[in-house]
């Protein structure tokens, strides 16, 4: 009887995985070798990290508290565990500046989301334009040939999981 040595839980295959520099060094350019090589079908090796990357997210999410609870078990600011330096700061800090009260403030974003209008409303305009088109400004009466916009991207592949 071949006896089975593979993790029976969802922790377990993650204990699989590479857990210090070195070994996602050698785990990646495996990785890389063998789709260079033809061993691996890049797609369906895009589509594995896709999932796992889903998988990545809603543990992280559903665990935040879980996490920084662990982590205040530890009184420095910086700990090295698990192969990282952790460090506990604030991330993602945002102000309000709503109830400031500043009146310099509230007019200055006034005029902002005004030319921020104005300025989508005529990206709209030039996106529908497909050839040379003669226009006049109205302030100044200028006659200029506006240029349809040039469309840039880069190739890549979307995945949408099923």
């Amino acid at each position: 009887m071949i006896e089975d040595n593979l993790p029976s839980t969802a922790f377990g295959v993650m204990r699989l995985l590479p857990s210090n520099k070195q070994s996602v060094e050698r785990f990646s350019s495996q990785l890389v070798t063998a789709v260079q090589n033809g061993e691996v079908n890049p797609l369906e090796l895009k589509a594995m990290f896709k999932f796992v990357e889903a998988v990545f997210e809603k543990v992280d999410k559903e665990t935040k508290e879980n996490q920084l609870r662990e982590a205040g078990k530890y009184s420095e600011k910086k700990f090295n565990a698990y192969g990282f330096e952790i460090a506990k700061e604030d991330v993602g800090v945002k102000y309000d500046y709503s109830n400031c009260g500043d009146p310099i403030y509230k007019h200055r974003l006034q005029i902002f989301e005004e030319a921020k209008k104005q300025l989508d409303e005529r990206i709209s305009f030039l996106k529908g334009i497909h050839q040379p088109t003669p226009l006049v400004d109205d302030e100044s009466g200028e006659i200029a040939t506006v240029q349809p916009p040039v469309k840039k991207g880069t190739e890549g592949l979307k995945f949408y999981m099923k």
